[in-house]
């Protein structure tokens, strides 16, 4: 074979492209179906859920969560991911102190952060720990109002991961804490 063929990206490219074939050919399991399990589940937990709790979007929210969840904060517990919806409904529809507002009038903006995020998968279930944030912007300062950690139990469903099981801790000191989730009754 000609060196100089050999070194070329595009044959180092064929080379790793028949090695995964061959394996894949033969029944052995690649790695990365775990580091995609992984992925997955970081991005639920640190881009999809602080979306559509800061958008406000109760649908999406409750597709985050399996049908028999369990959602648990502030010494209450919500089951069933069609109550876990509708008690967030509830809960933004009840009257709330007005948020702050600048001089200008502009209320403040919220945004939630997930950081410090561990997760371990056993097939298809897993387990995490992560800690939030809930920033609040007003007059271009921006405070940390809420904080907390996540202790969450996961599932696969259809190919997507979803939350079995959320408790939301809040940190001593972080303001006054949310108003506690409602019941299904």
């Amino acid at each position: 074979m000609n060196e100089s063929i050999a070194r070329t990206p595009l044959h180092s490219a064929l080379l790793v492209a028949g090695v995964v074939w061959t394996l894949a050919a033969n029944g052995i399991a690649m790695a990365g179906s775990q580091a995609d399990d992984e992925m997955a589940i970081k991005q639920l937990i640190t881009v999809a859920y602080p979306k559509a709790i800061d958008s406000a979007d109760w649908k999406s929210y409750g597709t985050l969560f399996t049908e028999d969840a369990e959602l648990k904060s502030n010494n209450s517990t919500t089951k069933g991911q069609q109550a876990i919806e509708d008690n967030f409904k509830a809960r933004a529809s009840r009257p709330r102190p007005p948020a702050p507002t600048s001089a200008s009038g502009a209320p403040a903006t919220t945004e939630h952060a997930v950081t410090d995020l561990t997760i371990k998968v056993a097939g298809d279930t897993a387990t995490s720990t992560s800690s939030w944030q809930t920033l609040q912007t007003l007059d271009g300062k921006t405070r940390v109002a809420y904080a907390g950690n996540y202790l969450d139990k996961l599932k696969k469903v259809n190919g997507a991961w979803k939350f079995q099981s959320r408790e939301i801790l809040m940190k001593p000191g972080t303001g006054a804490g949310p108003p506690p989730v409602p019941t299904a009754q």
